[in-house]
C-alpha cells in the first residue's frame, strides 16, 4: 500500500531535480561565456555579451516560471513523509498498529504534492 504513490513521487522528484540542474548548468555556462566574450576580441563589439546576458535572463526566468526547484523540494519532502509512513505501517508503530491502512492512506494523501508548478 502506498508503494505506487511513492514511486510516482520519486519519479517526479528526479524529473524536477534534473530540470533544475539542467537550467542551473546552462545559466552557469552562459555566465562563463559572458566573461570569456568580454575578455576576447569577439566581445569587443559588445553584441555577444549582450546576447549572452539576455540568454541568462531567459534561463533564469524559465527556472522561475517552471518552478523546478520548488517541485524538487516538494516531491522530496513528500517522498520522505511517505517513506516514514510506510516504515511506521510496516512495523505497526503507534496508531498504525490498530488502524494501519487508514493511517497510511491519510499520511500519503496529506504528504503528496497536489499541484506542483508546471515543469
Amino acid at each position: 500500500m502506498g508503494g505506487g504513490e511513492a514511486q510516482l513521487v520519486d519519479r517526479e522528484a528526479r524529473k524536477a531535480r534534473h530540470g533544475y540542474q539542467a537550467l542551473e548548468l546552462i545559466g552557469l555556462a552562459l555566465a562563463l561565456a559572458v566573461a570569456v566574450a568580454v575578455a576576447t576580441p569577439l566581445g569587443a563589439g559588445a553584441k555577444v555579451p549582450i546576447v549572452l546576458g539576455a540568454l541568462i535572463a531567459l534561463v533564469t526566468g524559465l527556472r522561475q516560471v517552471f518552478g523546478s526547484k520548488d517541485n524538487w523540494v516538494a516531491f522530496i519532502t513528500a517522498q520522505l513523509a511517505i517513506d516514514h509512513g510506510l516504515a511506521l505501517y510496516d512495523n505497526k508503530v503507534d496508531a498504525y498498529a490498530h488502524d494501519g491502512d487508514a493511517m497510511l492512506i491519510k499520511r500519503v494523501n496529506r504528504s503528496s504534492p497536489t499541484r506542483p508548478a508546471a515543469g
